[in-house]
């Protein structure tokens, strides 16, 4: 539900917490599908989601290095285009 975005504010909350223990949880189809589809949300659904955006960063921001050799290939450049107003 998240790659479609629905509830995006809640399922956040859900999902942040099984990155925090994994960060490349699997979900129903590779290793890190969760992540990947946190990092897949479109910059302006984050505009109403600052503190999460906030959050996720926190968990990736020290593992750029990892998840960009990742496979299959992560969306952070998606994620780290959000421009906060």
């Amino acid at each position: 539900m998240i790659i479609q975005e629905i509830g995006v504010p809640y399922l956040l909350i859900l999902a942040r917490e099984i990155l925090e223990k994994n960060l490349f949880a699997e979900g129903n189809y590779f290793e890190g599908d969760l992540l990947n589809s946190v990092l897949k949300i479109k910059p302006v659904n984050w505009a109403n989601n600052k503190e999460h955006w906030h959050q996720i960063d926190k968990l990736i921001k020290n593992r750029l290095d990892d998840l960009k050799n990742y496979k299959p290939k992560l969306d952070i450049e998606n994620f780290y285009s959000v421009k906060f107003e």
